[in-house]
């Protein structure tokens, strides 16, 4: 194995507070109900279209869609970092692997700038590439994300390991053909991703690295 693709949130970074806050600062504006952690943790995964549908209860196309999203993303770029850390032991893992010679990345369905800038301030040179959705990368399960970072790092599906907390990550890592290790303490529970077959489960960022070994042997 030489390349492991990690998903953002829920797998590196604990953003739940950060987003349900810039969520609640949307529905603020528009006078409706607010909604806790827990709901706004069931709708990540999907990219904010899903999430402010979800949280909106309504369809968004178009210019309302963009209006919200402004409204959504200001507020969040400005206070992406009050609340979001990464979990315990992420940073051993990922200076590890490193040592070890693998190759980095991060796919996420978050819109590309906010990825690129979350990992800029919180793991600078680490990731070999990180990208997010924009007008050309299509959100996950599609997996053209993952395939450009496989390209752009002349690697192969046989020697890429994907990471990810959600359905939706299993999905893409199943579109992709690619081994995959569902982590258990991000967003969705051991029974949400047992049906997608996932290779492994790590209960804990630390497992990560006893299972790419066992991979690796």
């Amino acid at each position: 194995m030489k390349l492991v693709i990690f998903d953002l949130d829920g797998t590196i970074l604990d953003t739940v507070k950060d987003l349900t806050n810039a969520v609640n600062h949307l529905l603020k504006q528009l006078n409706r109900p607010l909604i806790e952690d827990n709901q706004v943790k069931a709708y990540l995964g999907q990219g904010p279209k899903y999430l402010l549908e979800h949280a909106l209860h309504e369809p968004l196309e178009g210019e309302l869609f963009d209006n919200y999203y402004r409204i959504y993303n200001d507020f969040y770029q400005a206070h992406q970092l009050d609340y979001t850390k990464p979990y315990e032991g992420i940073y051993e893992v990922l200076k590890t692997l490193k040592e070890l010679g693998y190759l980095l990345a991060v796919v996420s369905n978050k819109q590309e700038p906010v990825t690129k800038s979350l990992m800029e301030s919180l793991f600078p040179n680490t990731f070999d590439v990180v990208i997010g959705t924009s007008k050309t990368n299509l959100p996950k399960p599609n997996p053209t994300m993952v395939l450009k970072v496989m390209k752009a790092l002349n690697v192969t599906k046989e020697d890429t390991i994907y990471i990810g907390d959600t359905q939706t990550d299993m999905k893409t890592a199943i579109n992709a053909e690619l081994v995959k290790i569902a982590v258990l303490y991000g967003f969705r529970t051991k029974e949400d991703l047992i049906p997608y077959e996932p290779e492994y489960f790590a209960r804990t960022p630390l497992e990560i690295l006893d299972i790419i070994k066992t991979i690796k042997s």
